[in-house]
């Protein structure tokens, strides 16, 4: 009797571990939900040499604003047109650019707190990234109005 059990017991685990190892993953939708940005990171990357899914695709991010709390980083960031936000789970940070009027992007960033967490709306577009002798992309946010940046959902 015990050995029927331990039987049927491990023949339960093994029908259901066999079940979760075929069970088809869903592809990643950019725009349902706002991904960290080492998940953005992550997915949105590829070889030169192909035309990815994500490239030119909405996607929501978020993060912090790497170095909110400098005045003088984000004088630069202004200049530049582009600021970094930050994932501090783990330190990866991604590139967001400004494409339209910066005043009004700003004008939101400067007020920012260190702790405060970023969501933003954007465009990932591909960017050449050197990976030794192979080609490979990396991906930048573009952001087009003070309208994609909240904060604290």
């Amino acid at each position: 009797m015990k050995n029927s059990i331990v039987t049927m017991i491990s023949i339960l685990v093994l029908v259901l571990g066999t079940y979760s190892c075929t069970k088809q993953q869903d592809d990643l939708v950019l725009n349902a939900n706002h991904l960290f940005v080492a998940d953005a990171l992550e997915y949105c990357q590829g070889s030169c040499s192909d035309q990815l899914e994500w490239e030119g695709a909405e996607i929501l991010v978020k993060g912090h604003v790497r170095d909110a709390a400098s005045d003088a980083v984000m004088l630069e960031y202004y200049n530049d047109e582009r600021f970094y936000l930050s994932d501090v789970r783990n330190g990866m940070f991604l590139e967001v650019r400004v494409i339209a009027n910066t005043d009004p992007v700003f004008a939101i960033l400067f007020g920012l707190k260190k702790s405060d967490m970023i969501y933003l709306r954007g465009t990932s577009e591909s960017v050449i990234v050197n990976e030794g002798n192979e080609c490979m992309k990396g991906v930048v946010i573009e952001i087009s109005a003070p309208e994609d940046i909240k904060i604290n959902l």
